[in-house]
């Protein structure tokens, strides 16, 4: 412990020799004078013990008034008197007579004072030339300040530690080359590493992107010195990608230069996959909103439009942006406001959670349409009314169709009807047939007898005398009114019974066509025939129709003209493509359950293969099928719908297989529809029989 260059030790030899000669005072005096400026408590002895010198700060330190008190004194008396001071007196006393008894210098010893200061002391024997002892040096130094600093500090590297331990983000730093000087634990969590493995590794070699760290550090030069929240995707341990938020900046070394870049990455892997959902769960819903055949509407709280999707104009004909900001009464029939203000007024005074009705809404073109009416309060975050919102929905042609809903659900029950009922039903169309033929005579006949009225008043006219015991004024109107009833035959005929009548006989007609490819199904095996395969394919379609049309499916069939004629099992392969199209069909409505949408297509395409085979292929865009039920599908009882039977599919492998085909199921996965294809042969010399044995060995591609 020496200050500003100077050697005490030395100086105390030059003191020792030079305190009894009155010619070296001044240079005492300076001596003196230097010792008393140094920042460290110095006492110095002389070979018996006896003080030389003490410095002021020596005297401070120890509660010494005044350094004179001391100059001359037996040092080993006074450290007897003042070993109190000491927090351990007698160790103080041991160390001190170990020092002067090994004569060897000692530095940087730390002493405990009893007030709970601490000293740096420093011993040095001062010898002369030939080494015999002149004295001794003690040098002093009050570190208690520095003692609480470096204790300070040590809790707070222990307390950065134990941050920089349980950081939950990932910290790191580089050098300027880019490898890894450091990194957080945390690094094990984000990335699958552990923080040894990283330590000098490239960190460019983790990024996703061969560019990653090269755009990175463009950011961070172009950000100046610190770059938040940079987006990048970096590569975890097993090979996925974790998407982390990066923000750095340069860390400087002692000269001030850069020394590399440091910073903290953050986990935004799930945050960016919720992103993604939350905007493709957007881009759905405006999808479905802007495509959908209903309208969906909100309105502020006076009942101006402020939202309507494009099935308005769709619906109304009136355009969307000329109606938003109009009030929606303008829009309702005059004849139906005040009942829809009445209906909405329990809405209003909240005696309701939405309102539901019927009512008719104006046309562009000057009509009007009945629109089924849902809607429900908008409340804000203090629960008052700002609006309202909802769906419109056109039920015109559901009022105007009852007896179509009628015909459908007759349509929905025939396919379990048996063979007996069918041909019941056919007698009583062929009657009903029968009768709208005498019906269409009867209108001919009653257009003859009005003709033959006609004629017979113009004649009885004509062949009257003119008599005056006959009043011709009765004549007249009974003339009048036999030409009066020929005219009501003749519009009877025309309007009312001649119309009926073809409609009768259309719909006759229809019910035959339908019940005749019912029967044709219903049958139990059947013999081999030929038949065109596309008049079996769309008779299988003519059966399904009411799923097509209730599910909006486009059907397309392209058939092979070679592929046409077939020698099959008609009824069942027909039972089986009815199978297929209703496995389709019952596949795109899931899937529009599932994603909110409408509309779906269905494709029939049959073509001719070698060997004198055909390939009938099935194609949807419906729910699909996972790779991992592609195996189980032709397997009995297997079904991924909640009420499904597991037999359908079943059923078509078995005639398949039975006929000496093949069949396969295709499909990419879940949401990405489907193909079936059926090979068989195109002439099948006798009716297959059954398979035996319980196993069935489909074969699941071509």
């Amino acid at each position: 412990m020496s200050a500003r260059g100077v050697d005490p030790v030395a100086q105390v030899g030059a003191l020792s020799r030079l305190s009894g000669d009155t010619v070296a005072q001044e240079t005492l005096a300076r001596f003196t004078a230097l010792a008393g400026n140094l920042p460290l408590g110095l006492l110095m002895e002389n070979a018996e013990r006896r003080v030389l010198h003490v410095n002021a700060a020596f005297c401070e330190m120890f509660g010494v008034p005044s350094p004179t008190l001391l100059l001359g004194n037996d040092c080993a008396a006074d450290a007897e008197c003042s070993k109190h001071l000491f927090a351990d007196p007698e160790s103080f006393l041991t160390r001190v007579a170990e020092l002067l008894n090994a004569g060897r210098p000692s530095r940087n010893e730390e002493l405990l004072l009893a007030d709970g200061r601490v000293l740096l002391r420093d011993y040095a024997p001062v010898r002369a030339a030939d080494g015999a002892l002149l004295g001794h040096l003690w040098l002093y130094l009050d570190i208690t300040d520095n003692k609480r600093t470096e204790r300070e500090l040590a809790q707070s590297q222990r307390e950065l530690e134990s941050i920089f331990e349980n950081l939950q983000d990932t910290y790191y730093r580089t050098d300027q080359a880019g490898r890894i000087l450091r990194v957080s634990p945390s690094v094990q969590r984000l990335f699958g590493y552990e923080p040894a493995e990283l330590i000098g590794t490239p960190l460019e070699d983790y990024y996703c992107e061969s560019a990653g760290r090269r755009s990175f550090l463009a950011a961070l030069a172009a950000a100046g010195s610190h770059l938040q929240g940079f987006e990048v995707a970096m590569r975890h341990r097993a090979g996925h990608t974790v998407w982390v938020a990066a923000s750095s900046s340069y860390w400087y070394d002692g000269s001030g230069a850069i020394g590399g870049v440091e910073g903290i990455v953050r986990d935004i892997t799930e945050r960016r996959e919720s992103a993604r959902q939350l905007a493709e769960s957007e881009a759905r819903y405006s999808s479905v909103v802007n495509h959908i055949r209903e309208v969906v509407f909100q309105t502020d709280a006076a009942g101006l439009w402020t939202f309507l999707n494009p099935a308005w104009a769709e619906i109304t004909g009136f355009a969307v942006a000329d109606s938003l900001g109009r009030c929606f009464l303008d829009y309702i029939h005059p004849d139906d406001r005040e009942r829809n203000a009445r209906l909405f007024q329990p809405l209003i005074e909240r005696r309701k959670d939405y309102c539901h009705h019927q009512i008719r809404y104006l046309t562009c073109d000057g009509g009007f349409r009945w629109i089924e009416v849902h809607a429900r309060l908008t409340l804000d975050a203090g629960d008052a009314i700002v609006g309202t919102s909802g769906t419109l929905r056109d039920v015109t042609e559901q009022r105007r169709a009852e007896e179509l809903q009628r015909f459908g659900a007759f349509q929905a029950g025939i396919a379990e009807m048996n063979t007996s009922v069918l041909h019941n039903i056919g007698n009583a169309i062929t009657t009903l047939g029968n009768d709208a033929v005498l019906l269409g005579q009867a209108c001919a006949d009653l257009d003859r007898i009005a003709a033959l009225l006609r004629q017979h008043a113009a004649h009885t006219a004509a062949a009257l005398p003119e008599e005056p015991r006959v009043e011709r004024s009765v004549v007249d109107g009974l003339l009048g009114l036999q030409c009066e009833v020929a005219a009501v035959l003749e519009r009877l005929c025309r309007d009312t019974l001649r119309e009926r009548s073809q409609r009768i006989g259309a719909s006759a007609q229809h019910i035959t066509d339908i019940v005749r490819i019912q029967q044709s199904a219903s049958l139990p095996g059947g013999q081999v025939s030929t038949f065109s395969l596309r008049q079996a394919v769309e008779d299988a379609l003519a059966l399904q129709g009411e799923f097509f049309e209730r599910y909006r499916i486009q059907v397309t069939v392209r058939i092979d003209p070679a592929a046409d004629e077939v020698t099959l099992s008609r009824n069942r392969l027909l039972q089986a493509l009815i199978n297929l199209f209703r496995n389709s069909s019952e596949a795109i409505s899931e899937r529009q359950h599932q994603e909110q949408c409408s509309g779906g297509h269905l494709e029939v395409r049959a073509e001719a293969l070698a060997e004198d085979r055909v390939r009938l292929t099935v194609t949807d865009d419906g729910i699909g099928v996972e790779a991992a039920h592609l195996p189980e599908v032709f397997r009995f009882g297997f079904s991924t719908k909640a009420r499904g039977s597991g037999f359908g599919l079943h059923a078509v492998a078995l005639f398949v297989q039975e006929a000496g085909g093949h069949i396969a199921l295709q499909s990419a996965g879940r949401g990405q529809g489907a193909a079936l294809l059926l090979e068989l042969p195109r002439r099948l010399a006798v009716v297959p029989g059954p398979v035996s044995g319980a196993t069935l060995n489909i074969p699941l591609h071509f």
